[in-house]
């Protein structure tokens, strides 16, 4: 569950419309069964359904406060008594590749989960496993660090508060 000390602060951050400039306030919640019929397999790239029932895993929307029934971007994560893993990130199809509708749907998620990381107590840290072509645009968007040679991912104090600074 959202800390409380996290969900009071949950309207400040923004996303700019790439076309018109546009800033609009986001709202960040634990998705709900209301949610699902528009999380299908076909427009989304992971399976949502199947990540909401993993006992282990908690999955956040990220909507505006001016249309909050449209998800801009979702987020599953797992608290591991020292860091926050990332299991799944994506954003809506209308926020994906350059063409997108909405800069800075990835930095919301992934800052948010920073920010969670700091009101449990670790620190910011944050670990993903990145698919290897997104490395280093992972490196460049968060300042994360890869695990030795491997596909993991983190983010370490410095980093995290760089995230929020910029995101939250």
């Amino acid at each position: 569950m959202l800390s409380l000390c996290f969900a009071l602060s949950n309207t400040r951050k923004l996303i700019t419309n790439r076309i018109s400039q546009e800033q609009f306030q986001t709202v960040f919640l634990e998705i709900t069964k209301k949610d699902l019929p528009g999380l299908h397999k076909k427009f989304w790239s992971f399976d949502w359904k199947r990540e909401i029932k993993l006992a282990d895993r908690v999955v956040y929307k990220l909507t505006t406060q001016e249309n909050p029934d449209v998800i801009q971007g979702l987020i599953s994560w797992s608290d591991l008594g020292d860091h926050i893993f990332i299991n799944v990130v994506e954003s809506a199809p209308f926020n994906r590749s350059k063409e997108r509708l909405y800069q800075g749907v990835a930095g919301n998620l992934f800052a948010i989960a920073c920010q969670e990381s700091f009101v449990r107590g670790y620190e910011g840290f944050i670990v993903f496993e990145s698919k290897t072509k997104l490395i280093n645009h992972y490196r460049e968007l968060l300042g994360a660090q890869r695990l030795g040679n491997s596909i993991r991912m983190f983010v370490d104090t410095q980093a995290a508060n760089d995230l929020i600074k910029l995101y939250l």
